[in-house]
């Protein structure tokens, strides 16, 4: 029974001396472990070794993963009486270096006790939008049949979403896709709509950068199937190799005939 006793009153000791170390607990609560931040971060921390008559702070700090001494980045002093939580918003990160790892970290200090909170790592840095290419094929001349779009999206570090939208003229609804890359061919049963087409892709990465690129054109009245569109192609062809008498352009068609009157007019003298 002795034991007993003597076991649980080292617990209720340790107790005592370990809960003013547990209600001091400082954490670090933004930016979040393996983040992707871009151009701003909201800094912020709490901590619970304050005191309602001393001024206290807290500081962040940074460190790339892996690398020496944490660097300073701000410190945040109390504007209350027993103030828990410190803020620094919208703390601009472009000087950091982009596409590098970083660990963060906070030091709550009330001029008597101090304390650091557990880091928080893996923090990417990108400052980059992601690219993108979008190219319509089929120009001339633009009937209501084949359409073809290419569009291309890619990210150094990290792209999450590329959306392609197609707002078709009249009353047709928007097509979109989720490709990142993709060659499209509009059949004339997707064009059957007159007017103004505007197709945009917006490509996005894992910090919330975007890129956008846009191609419009203009569908006729034609209404031509892709079988009246192999037609009209060899039509075309067919009238451009006619009037250009096998091929040649016609300013030499007009010297020839010019030279072949000369010598007709020169025999009848």
């Amino acid at each position: 029974m002795r034991k007993i006793n003597i076991l649980i009153t080292t617990i209720l000791l340790a107790s005592i001396l370990l809960l003013p170390m547990v209600l001091a607990a400082t954490t670090l609560t933004s930016p979040v472990t393996s983040g992707n931040y871009s151009g701003t971060m909201t800094l912020t921390a709490t901590t619970l070794i304050n005191d309602s008559n001393t001024a206290y702070n807290v500081t962040f700090y940074y460190n790339a993963s892996g690398g020496a001494t944490a660097t300073k980045l701000v410190t945040v002093t109390n504007t209350s009486a027993a103030q828990n939580t410190f803020t620094s918003a919208s703390y601009s990160i472009t000087g950091l270096t982009d596409g590098m790892t970083y660990n963060f970290s906070a030091y709550a200090d009330n001029g008597t006790d101090q304390q650091w909170s557990t880091g928080v790592g893996l923090i990417t840095i990108d400052n980059t939008k992601p690219t993108c290419t979008l190219k319509k094929i089929y120009n001339n001349p633009e009937y209501k049949g084949l359409q073809e779009l290419i569009w291309t999206s890619s990210d150094a570090l990290s792209l999450v979403s590329t959306v392609t939208t197609i707002d078709r003229p009249q009353s047709g609804s928007d097509m979109v896709y989720t490709d990142a890359n993709r060659d499209l061919t509009l059949l004339s049963t997707d064009t059957n709509f007159v007017g103004e087409w505007t197709a945009t892709t917006v490509a996005t990465d894992r910090a919330g950068n975007t890129e956008t690129c846009t191609s419009t054109w203009k569908t006729d009245s034609g209404g031509y199937s892709e079988e009246q569109m192999v037609e009209n192609a060899k039509e075309e062809a067919q009238t451009e190799s006619t009037s250009s008498f096998f091929g040649l352009p016609g300013w030499l068609i007009v010297i020839i005939i010019i030279g072949i009157v000369f010598l007709i007019v020169k025999d009848q003298k």
